[in-house]
């Protein structure tokens, strides 16, 4: 039952995580010229360790770099080898959204095409999704505004009860 959820669902979300990636990349000029001159080539994120013990591990997701500098979704065992594995930890889910609540890069590790490697790393680094702005063009600024501040509020109640809670387990 589990593989026929999945074989349904994961192609959906492969293609709107695509969409959402090729949309963070398009805001971001320079984004889109460190990677088109990688274009034709593969990357492939590639999950590690599983969020759930007992469940399977989730299979990596591989994109082919266009010539625009976007990403064109692919099959798994589409195209050959990947030109560049980014290889993302899914066993500890509280550490990577306290690092993402803290506004810090994920944790990836990064093999592969040296030149592409670089380029990857410096897009996890410095790029980052304009929610805000996404946000003011949809709802306007007022409200946009007052989204965001509630939205900040939400993720510093998260924030502290993250630590409360790293602290608790420490003990």
């Amino acid at each position: 039952m589990f593989h026929e959820w999945t074989s349904a669902v994961l192609p959906a979300l492969h293609e709107r995580l695509t969409l959402a990636l090729n949309h963070v990349l398009a805001g971001e000029p320079r984004a889109c010229s460190k990677l088109a001159p990688h274009a034709g080539k593969l990357v492939e994120l590639r999950p590690t360790g599983t969020p759930w013990p007992g469940l399977p591990a989730l299979p990596p997701a591989r994109w082919r770099i266009s010539a625009a500098g976007l990403l064109e979704a692919m099959a798994p065992d589409e195209g050959g080898p990947a030109a560049l594995v980014l290889g993302l930890p899914m066993d500890s889910p509280l550490a990577a959204a306290q690092r993402m609540l803290a506004g810090q890069a994920p944790q990836v590790g990064i093999e592969g095409d040296a030149q592409l490697a670089a380029d990857a790393g410096w897009l996890i680094e410095n790029l980052r999704w304009d929610f805000a702005g996404d946000l003011e063009r949809w709802v306007g600024p007022a409200v946009a505004h007052e989204l965001e501040r509630g939205a900040r509020a939400v993720a510093d109640a998260l924030r502290g009860l993250a630590a409360r809670a790293a602290g608790a387990a420490r003990q």
